[in-house]
């Protein structure tokens, strides 16, 4: 089951996104009802990291503005 998730760390990787960019959209999509379920952690201090499962990876990707 953790094979299906994944951190922030990895997708860092394959993406242009920051580190900050990429864990305020998981917070977006966390705060929703349809993929609350799909992301675990996220507190802060030094456990805090972001899982997630890879099927929220085109969500995650996308820039995100808000004006």
């Amino acid at each position: 089951m953790i094979e299906d998730y994944l951190n922030v760390k990895e997708l860092q990787k394959y993406t242009t996104l920051t580190n900050k960019q990429i864990r305020n959209n998981l917070n977006n999509l966390k705060n929703s009802n349809k993929f609350g379920s799909l992301i675990r952690g996220g507190g802060k201090g030094k456990g805090g990291q972001f899982w997630f499962h890879y099927s929220l990876i085109p969500f995650i990707s996308i820039r995100q503005r808000q004006r």
